[in-house]
C-alpha cells in the first residue's frame, strides 16, 4: 500500500506526475503543520513629526530683535534726519518754528469781546469802590458780565491765539465818586459795548455771532436798568 506523500516503488523522483520534481512534490503536499514556523516580521512604527524634528537642544539659539532693529536702515536714516529739526525747535522755543500764523477773524472777534468784558467788570469794580452803597444794584449787573466773560472764554481754542487785555482793561478805570454820575458812567459804557459787539456780528461765525448777539441784548437791559436806578 502507498503511503500518501511517498513515491510508488520503481517510480523515478524526476518522472513525478504532474511534471514536478519528487521532492517538490512532497513539500507541497507535506501538511501545514509539519512545515516550519515562519514568524511574521516585527512591526515597525511610523515616525511622528515630532521624532522627525531635532531636539531643541539642538537648535542654533535664535535671538529675538526689536522692533527697531528689524526696520530697513534708509527707515532708521529717514526718522533720524527728519527729528534733527524737531530737537533743535525744541531747544530754541516756540520761536523756532516761524512767525505764528495770522488769527482768523472769528478770533479777532473773540479777542475783542473778552477785552470788552474785562473792561466792563473793572469799571463796575471800580464804581463799587467809590460808590459802595450802589452795591445792592449793581452786583447782580456784576455776576452777569462775569458769566458773560466765562462762556466768551470757553470758546477759545488753545493755540489759535491767546486772548490778551487791552491796556485800558489792565489800567484800574477812574469812576465818579456820586452815585448819580457813577450810574450814568455805566449807563453809557452799556451802551458802548452793546454797540461794539453789534458792529462785529458780520464778521463773527454763525455760532459766535449767536452768542454775542445775546451778549449785546443783555447789555442793553442793563443800561436800562441802570437807567431805572437812575432816576429812582
Amino acid at each position: 500500500m502507498a503511503v500518501r506523500g511517498e513515491l510508488p516503488a520503481g517510480a523515478s523522483p524526476r518522472a513525478a506526475p504532474g511534471g514536478l520534481p519528487a521532492a517538490l512534490r512532497r513539500a507541497l503536499l507535506r501538511p501545514r503543520a509539519l512545515l516550519p514556523h515562519r514568524a511574521p516580521p516585527p512591526h515597525r512604527a511610523l515616525p511622528t513629526h515630532r521624532a522627525l524634528l531635532p531636539h531643541r537642544a539642538l537648535l542654533p539659539h535664535r535671538t529675538l530683535l526689536p522692533r527697531w532693529e528689524l526696520l530697513p536702515r534708509r527707515a532708521l536714516l529717514r526718522a533720524a534726519v527728519l527729528a534733527v529739526p524737531l530737537g533743535a525747535a525744541g531747544c530754541k522755543g516756540v520761536g523756532a518754528l516761524g512767525t505764528p500764523p495770522t488769527p482768523l477773524p472769528d478770533v479777532a472777534v473773540l479777542q475783542h469781546a473778552i477785552t470788552g468784558e474785562e473792561l466792563m467788570i473793572a469799571r463796575y469794580q471800580a464804581v463799587l469802590r467809590a460808590a459802595p452803597q450802589l452795591a445792592g444794584a449793581l452786583r447782580p449787573l456784576l455776576g452777569e458780565h462775569r458769566a458773560h466773560l466765562a462762556r466768551l472764554r470757553a470758546r477759545v481754542v488753545p493755540g489759535a491765539g491767546t486772548p490778551s487785555p487791552a491796556a485800558s482793561a489792565r489800567t484800574p478805570p477812574t469812576a465818579p465818586a456820586s452815585p448819580a454820575g457813577a450810574i450814568g458812567y455805566l449807563r453809557a459804557a452799556e451802551d458802548g459795548a452793546a454797540a461794539a459787539l453789534t458792529g462785529r456780528l458780520g464778521a463773527a461765525s454763525p455760532s459766535l455771532a449767536q452768542l454775542l448777539a445775546s451778549i449785546a441784548a443783555s447789555e442793553a437791559t442793563h443800561a436800562a436798568a441802570l437807567g431805572r436806578a437812575g432816576t429812582g
